[in-house]
C-alpha cells in the first residue's frame, strides 16, 4: 500500500507554469471582478474585450491542461485517433447548423 504522505504531485509540466497557467487564472479574474465591481455590474455596459479577456482568462486553465494531457503527448496522441476526427465533425456539424440558423447554434452551444 502506497504511503500518501510520500507520494509526489502529478503536476503537468512543474508546480510553477501549472499554478501560473492553471491554477491562478480564475483567481484573478474573479479579483478583477471583485476589485472592480462598478465596472462589471451592469451586463450591457461592459465592452466585448471584458467578456472576452474574462473567460479567456478564466477558460485559460481548461484548454491548457487539455491540450497538455492530449496532443502535446505523444503517447496518448498516436493511441487516439479520434483526437483528430472529433474535433474536425464538431467544427463541420457546428458550421452547418450555423448556417441553419444562428440562434439555435447558440443555444445548442450554450
Amino acid at each position: 500500500m502506497e504511503n500518501k504522505l510520500t507520494h509526489k504531485q502529478p503536476w503537468l509540466h512543474s508546480p510553477v507554469i501549472d499554478g501560473v497557467f492553471i491554477l491562478s487564472p480564475p483567481f484573478v479574474g474573479l479579483l478583477l471582478v471583485i476589485c472592480f465591481p462598478a465596472q462589471f455590474q451592469a451586463a450591457s455596459a461592459i465592452p466585448v474585450y471584458y467578456w472576452l479577456f474574462l473567460v479567456v482568462f478564466i477558460d485559460v486553465a481548461h484548454v491548457y491542461s487539455t491540450l497538455y494531457r492530449t496532443y502535446f503527448n505523444q503517447g496518448a496522441y498516436k493511441k487516439n485517433a479520434f483526437l483528430i476526427v472529433v474535433p474536425i465533425a464538431c467544427y463541420m456539424v457546428g458550421v452547418l447548423l450555423y448556417s441553419y440558423s444562428g440562434m439555435l447554434f447558440w443555444r445548442l452551444l450554450a
